[in-house]
């Protein structure tokens, strides 16, 4: 079985000893252009507040009742409670890291289990309002998960938690529909560029 390692600060997988490319790093063909347009401080910020939620919500789902809400996140915590309180969830893995071989990436889903009776997958956002880009890239990073996992079929969602306590219930497969398009297709070609880049860069730096 093979070793997967994660290196936060580089937010970098090795299995077996050797690099291997996340899914966040293959989405970044999509989402790079849109974040390159925002100032790298509330970039930052964003990073942390997010951090700091997924923290916490990992926290609540283990069962450790928090003693302290910073008002940084508050928010976000008490969307993430009301939709706990709003459906029936049952989950099976919590920040489950995986590797999928066959082509050959890795990433960590945020829960996988039963929504409702019915099995997910789920990724948590604080994004207040996803642009056209980042939706397409949560249908193709759901998707990717789902693949990583032994294509079993999830139903997969986004859960944007907002300030405000709120949250919306984003179903990857329904827009998918709508937009006309397959999210692991999709991943599947943004795969094949990330290898091509890769293969071109490692050519030209043995010239160089």
């Amino acid at each position: 079985m093979s070793v997967i390692e994660f290196f936060e600060l580089k937010h970098q997988y090795k299995v077996d000893g050797k690099v291997v490319p996340s899914v966040t790093e293959i989405l970044e063909h999509i989402t790079a252009v849109g974040y390159g347009k925002v100032n790298p401080s509330i970039l930052e910020e964003a990073k942390e507040r997010g951090s700091a939620v997924h923290e916490m919500t990992e926290d609540i789902d283990l069962g450790f009742e928090p003693e302290y809400v910073d008002p940084f996140i508050e928010g976000y915590i008490v969307a993430y409670m009301r939709f706990l309180n709003d459906y029936d969830v049952e989950w099976d893995y919590i920040e489950h890291r995986f590797y999928e071989p066959l082509r050959g990436f890795c990433g960590t889903a945020d829960r996988v289990g039963k929504l409702d009776g019915h099995p997910c997958v789920l990724d948590i956002k604080t994004a207040s309002s996803p642009s056209s880009d980042q939706k397409i890239a949560v249908c193709c990073q759901t998707a990717a998960y789902n693949a990583g996992l032994g294509d079993v079929g999830y139903d997969r969602y986004a859960l944007y938690l907002h300030s405000d306590g709120s949250y919306d219930l984003f179903n990857c497969a329904d827009y998918e529909e709508e937009r006309d398009f397959s999210g692991w297709e999709m991943f599947k070609e943004l795969c094949n560029l990330h290898k091509r880049l890769a293969d071109i860069k490692k050519r030209s730096a043995k010239k160089e």
